[in-house]
């Protein structure tokens, strides 16, 4: 399956938007960016980049 979008890794341009997360992920997504030295934004960029690209039709 071809790639849909590029590594997160890459210099890319961000954009603001806006989502609501259940509180048990948020915490949990907090907690794992807190263990590994990380950003919650960056740890939703690189789930979203690795979901979107194993699901691309």
């Amino acid at each position: 399956m071809s790639k849909v979008l590029q590594s997160t890794h890459t210099d890319g341009e961000w954009v603001k938007t806006s989502i609501c997360l259940r509180k048990q992920l948020r915490q949990a997504c907090k907690s794992y960016a807190a263990t590994h030295d990380t950003t919650i934004q960056q740890v939703i960029d690189e789930a979203l980049t690795v979901y979107l690209n194993d699901h691309a039709i």
